[in-house]
Parts: structure tokens; sequence; C-alpha cells
């Protein structure tokens, strides 16, 4: 399936650049994992940017490099599938590489039916990074966001006032949008989402939230 939403240029631009954070490369990095299209649009829009080392004069690449590289490569271990606990994730193999270990984190939320989620480690980043699981059909409460966040399915798909979102979908919210997403019928919801700001809870949960 083709992705139907994806970042913005002035996204992808950052992306290029080296200009977004961390936690947020990632969810960038996980679309394009699932997305022709935009992979192909990183390297265009990377050459339209300035480029601060064309004027240096060409150098000599060293011989048999490439050769070098390809048995380091071919020496690397084959990657597996992630696990939480003895749990194995159910997640697409073009992403494996790119999620932190996670077999020593501890799910949260799993006291609410039918959703919990993982905190995945984000050194330097200024936001949360989350790995959310919701069963097929399960509804999330009415929401909205206290700054940016940044989500990707990576499988199943939710639904909610605005649209569907499939795997391979990106999106990105901000403080205005109040949504109650759920997870489609027919299978469970697997995401990757960025938090800038945390989640404001509306109607009776927001006198419960911290």
């Amino acid at each position: 399936m083709i992705p139907a939403h994806h970042p913005s240029t002035e996204r992808l631009v950052d992306y290029a650049l080296g200009h977004l954070d961390p936690s947020f490369r990632l969810v960038v990095e996980a679309h394009l994992a699932f997305c022709e299209g935009c992979r192909a649009r990183v390297p265009q829009i990377a050459a339209t940017l300035e480029d601060p080392l064309q004027e240096a004069p060409p150098q000599p690449v060293p011989s048999r490099l490439f050769e070098s590289l390809l048995t380091r490569v071919r020496a690397l271990p084959a990657p597996t599938a992630p696990r939480c606990g003895n749990e194995i994730l159910p997640l697409p193999a073009s992403v494996w590489n790119l999620l932190p270990n996670l077999s020593s984190l501890t799910w949260q939320g799993a006291a609410s039916p039918g959703f919990r989620f993982l905190r995945l480690p984000a050194p330097q980043s200024d936001a949360e990074l989350l790995l959310l699981h919701l069963r097929k059909a399960c509804r999330f409460p009415e929401h909205g966001h206290l700054g940016t966040e940044q989500s990707m399915i990576l499988c199943g798909g939710l639904q909610d006032e605005f649209g569907t979102l499939e795997a391979g979908d990106y999106e990105e919210s901000t403080a205005e949008k109040i949504h109650r997403p759920v997870a489609l019928a027919d299978e469970d919801c697997w995401l990757l989402s960025s938090v800038d700001g945390g989640v404001r809870f509306t109607g009776w949960r927001r006198f419960f939230q911290p």
C-alpha cells in the first residue's frame, strides 16, 4: 500500500538539513521506510540547498573503498524482530533497524482496555517518543496537544473526525487539533509518535490529568 499522507516539504527540508529534533527525525525516517516517493524527494531537496562544501576541491577516493565498506556491511548481524520482554512485536521489518532496543522497556497504560504504550529512549530530544498499540476497534479518549505531535502508522490504521490513516501514513498535529481516534476494526494499530508538550484530555478526564 502506498502511503496517502506525507511530511510537508518544510519537514523534508528540515530533515535534509539535519535540523529536526531526534525523535521527530525518527518518525520521518519511519515514513521514508514505507514511502518511495518521499525517499526520492529527499535527495532532490538536498540538491537544491546551499552546500557549504560545494567549493571544496575534489579529493581522490581511496582504492578498494567500496569493497571495504561492502565487507563490513556483510559482516553485520541480520536484523531481528523487536521484542519487549518475551513478546515479539509484529512490526514491519522495514523499521526494525530504526527502533531502539525495546527489550528492557515496560508497557504503560495497560490498565486502559485495548491501549498500551512504550516510552522510547530519545537522547538529546526535547520531545517524547512513544510506541503505541491499540487493539482493533479500540477508541482513544478525545484529546488535544500542548505542542506538536508527529505520528506514523506502522501497522493497521486509525480513523478520526479528520479522516483515515493507514500503514505508512504520516500526520502532524498542532495544539489546535482536538480528536478522538479509533483503531480500524479489522487489525490492531501500531504507531510511532513524537510529542512535544504532551497530551491534553478533554471531558471528565481533564480533571484527573496532572
